[in-house]
């Protein structure tokens, strides 16, 4: 198998995983709805039991919109308003959890390698390794045809390198000491593989997946806080009501908050473990791309090669992974 065709069917690998995860979003809108729509019936059935409750003893229970609505939609597990407050709970819980940690981290790649201790590699550097690692930076630039991005120098002596950056003007790598001080051939696959990541979008890709399980995660903490604070302090409290009757009805609300609460976070925490998965598996493609890639780019298998095995060899391990 040549370069090109482990290119292609990375890429058609990670097109199929980007699917799943797409399926997988709308398996947990679907199984929203129906927990919705089971609120909605619970709603409705007790707001029926009390409407005959009170007739029974010669008054009359006045319900509020929500609780009209609902009884409305009893009997029938199919409703386009369900459905729409079901789209409605996802945007705002699973779009908003997107949305705030895709600002969060759309930050330049310069930034994210000062955080991790980067050090900036100057043109006119008087170490001799590090000027030999801006060259090779710079001859990668032009077999990938990607702007020259800024190199910094991770104080760590593992073998480490990584490509920051939401786009490819925002774009930084990351060279630790010990990938610095590799075998010039060693280093320049090494660079290649960061320089696959910048072209082929991944800084962007793996930016966007990861706010999507921000996202699914904020839906599952979401249905955690109501289960274990809004229905149980209404559990705590006797049900908030005075009356025999009123206290039940609220112990029973309670109930209700819990066992809805926790299914919301089952479909959350499910959705993110589901997600976590489909992410790794996508991330390992990007790095067969990249492995590929850095062939196209270099024209020497032996450079990646060379530095995955003394990579493999070595029993140290990067402290920088955890902070990464």
């Amino acid at each position: 198998m040549n370069f090109f065709e482990a290119q292609d069917k990375a890429h058609r690998r990670t097109g199929f995983l980007i699917g799943m995860l797409t399926a997988g979003l709308i398996a947990m809108t679907v199984g929203l709805y129906f927990v919705v729509m089971l609120t909605v019936h619970l709603v409705g059935g007790w707001t029926a039991m009390e409407e005959s409750r009170a007739a029974k003893d010669g008054g009359r229970y006045r319900p509020d919109a929500i609780e009209r609505w609902a009884e409305i939609e009893l009997g029938t597990w199919w409703s386009i308003d369900v459905l729409l407050v079901t789209f409605g709970i996802m945007l705002l819980l699973v779009g908003g959890g997107f949305l705030f940690r895709y600002l969060q981290l759309r930050r330049g790649g310069q930034a994210v390698a000062e955080m991790m201790g980067g050090v900036r590699l100057l043109p006119d550097t008087s170490d001799s390794q590090q000027r030999r690692a801006l060259n090779v930076v710079e001859e990668m630039s032009i077999a990938s045809g990607v702007p020259v991005p800024p190199v910094y120098e991770i104080p760590d002596d593992s073998i480490n390198a990584f490509a920051a950056g939401h786009t490819v003007d925002q774009a930084a790598i990351g060279l630790t000491r010990g990938c610095i001080a590799l075998p010039r051939e060693e280093l320049q696959g090494v660079v290649a593989h960061e320089f696959s990541h910048i072209f082929n979008g991944d800084m962007r890709l793996n930016l966007r997946l990861i706010a999507v399980i921000n996202g699914v995660m904020v839906l599952g903490i979401t249905g955690l806080l109501m289960a274990r604070y809004v229905g149980w302090s209404i559990l705590m409290s006797g049900g908030g009501r005075r009356s025999s009757n009123d206290k039940g009805s609220g112990l029973m609300i309670a109930v209700g908050i819990i066992v809805l609460g926790w299914m919301i976070a089952a479909i959350g925490f499910m959705g993110t473990l589901v997600a976590r998965i489909i992410q790794a598996a996508i991330s390992r493609q990007r790095e067969f791309l990249a492995d590929a890639s850095a062939v196209q780019f270099t024209r020497n298998p032996d450079g990646i090669a060379g530095a995955l095995a003394r990579i493999a060899k070595r029993p140290m391990k990067t402290r920088i992974a955890g902070e990464a």
